[in-house]
């Protein structure tokens, strides 16, 4: 049978092998047949363990990449103390990912019906996926495994958010493996016929949405400084920041920029009107966001200030999900003491509320800083408050490529499933332009000094998602709870 030929080596490379899929252009067809082996193991007592052996695979090699915090030395930790803190960092969010997979297949198991499994399943995970975008460790959704390689199936994040592609593959590979389970004749073309229908509703969705054209476009210009956090945090780092910060701003404006973008915490300290590029913006008259920290009911922010064209704020965005340990300190009452020293940051930040609306000389705009890629609750609100683009600040160093295009991934997500176009400003990459429909116009080489200019479109078409936001998942839970609750009494023997 399926469930005894099952091998633990087996199960942890299909995790393996989808987890380091994620990002990666080439790799979005092993994401549907990487999930039978995980559907499987739900047919087993022991489902948890098998669970959490896939969950650990799966999240460890997508957050690999964590290891490369490694070397802290530029903040005074020893070599040897670093690197155990960066493997317990990332032991720990693996660990966290495979208590959830875990959770999942243990629950799931306790269903016998095959096909009511399959939609207990299918509500769980989603179900998971939308309590993981309220904590505040999030990144690994399996929407991932389609992006940037499928863009067009994943237009059907336009209908509920990230989770309605989660639930079309999961209930692909679910079939799948009922299909090789349960070698029934329908079985097999009923897999193949839902994976052709997911790309052709995909397909539909992408060429049914409004043209561009409809509000005036306009020209970004995008600075990538490239100044790694050893150096930035330095004397002579903030004067090379600032040197190329202020080369690349008057390029883009001679260029015809109508707004320039800046990295996060591209400034380095906090925000003052006399900042030394006020000189420029008023100069040149080309607004301006600008990456810096702020204040928030005196909590320190992380923050994009956005200046028209006399260097006065007109528009601002606070950072909304913070990251653990390097942003906030969790309990730091009990912790600040021990842990502060691994971040470059005299004290924690204070979160943004979700409910920003972020203006601009031209129109409102959706924010995000960095790990708010994530999260795609934060970039449908303001898409919903009437945001016409989106634009993105992030660091990413000391990350390696690979996290850099995972990041990228985040993004194409979120301008899909708003139907915005969407600018991104890095410091070591990778930054870029990315249409509505999920292609990548232009993207900056990694750790490279690079400025470029491009255009893009405002967009006023509010998606179902953005309206609706994720109906999906409560749908999912109630037809499953329907479901188990007809199957359970229809088991239940008949008196008399």
């Amino acid at each position: 049978m399926a469930k005894q030929r099952l091998s633990p080596l087996l199960v942890g490379l299909s995790g393996l092998a989808l987890g380091g899929s994620l990002g990666e252009t080439w790799a979005w067809p092993l994401a549907w047949v990487g999930l039978v082996l995980l559907w499987w193991v739900t047919e087993r007592r022991d489902a948890w363990k098998w669970g959490m052996l896939w969950g650990a695979a799966y999240h460890g090699a997508a957050l690999s990449w964590l290891v490369h915090l490694h070397p802290l030395t530029w903040l005074g930790i020893p070599w040897s103390l670093s690197l155990v803190i960066a493997l317990a960092i990332w032991l720990f969010v693996t660990l966290w990912g495979a208590v959830g997979v875990g959770l999942w297949a243990g629950l799931t198991s306790r269903v016998i019906q095959p096909w009511v499994r399959l939609w207990v399943g299918l509500a769980l995970w989603c179900g998971g996926e939308t309590l993981a975008t309220r904590t505040c460790l999030w990144w690994s959704t399996l929407a991932l495994t389609q992006s940037p390689g499928n863009p067009t199936f994943l237009h059907l994040g336009q209908l509920s958010g990230p989770v309605t592609p989660v639930a079309w593959l999961l209930l692909v590979n679910g079939v799948l493996a009922l299909a090789i389970r349960y070698p029934l004749p329908i079985v097999l073309p009923l897999a193949l016929g839902l994976f052709g229908l997911g790309q052709s509703l995909g397909w539909f969705l992408q060429v049914t949405a409004p043209p561009e054209g409809v509000l005036a476009s306009l020209t970004v210009g995008i600075v990538q400084p490239n100044v790694p956090n050893p150096v930035r945090f330095r004397p002579q780092g903030q004067v090379q920041m600032l040197e190329r910060l202020q080369a690349g701003y008057t390029t883009l404006a001679q260029r015809g920029a109508d707004m320039v973008l800046t990295p996060e915490g591209a400034l380095g300290r906090e925000f003052s009107p006399n900042h030394a590029l006020a000189g420029l913006v008023q100069r040149w008259r080309i607004p301006l966001v600008l990456g810096a920290y702020g204040r928030r009911q005196g909590g320190l922010t992380n923050s994009l200030f956005v200046l028209d064209g006399h260097g006065r704020v007109v528009g601002r965005y606070d950072k909304v999900k913070m990251v653990p340990l390097g942003e906030f300190i969790p309990g730091e009452r009990w912790l600040g003491p021990w842990v502060r020293r691994i971040s470059a940051l005299p004290e924690s930040q204070t979160p943004g509320p979700l409910s920003q609306s972020v203006q601009t000389r031209m129109g409102p705009v959706i924010a995000g800083i960095c790990y708010d890629s994530a999260f795609a609750p934060v970039f449908r609100e303001q898409a919903r408050r009437g945001g016409e683009w989106i634009l993105t600040a992030a660091n990413n160093d000391p990350y390696p490529p690979r996290m850099m295009r995972q990041h990228q991934a985040q993004d194409v997500l979120r301008a899909i499933e708003t139907d915005r176009w969407l600018a991104r400003a890095t410091n070591t990459g990778i930054s870029g332009v990315i249409s509505p429909r999920g292609r990548i116009v232009w993207q900056a080489p990694p750790r490279t000094n690079v400025v470029h200019l491009a255009r893009i479109y405002r967009r006023t078409h509010l998606t179902p998602y953005v309206r609706y936001g994720d109906w999906l998942t409560p749908l999912l839970l109630g037809i499953s709870g329907l479901s188990w609750c007809i199957d359970w009494r229809l088991a239940q023997p008949r008196n008399g």
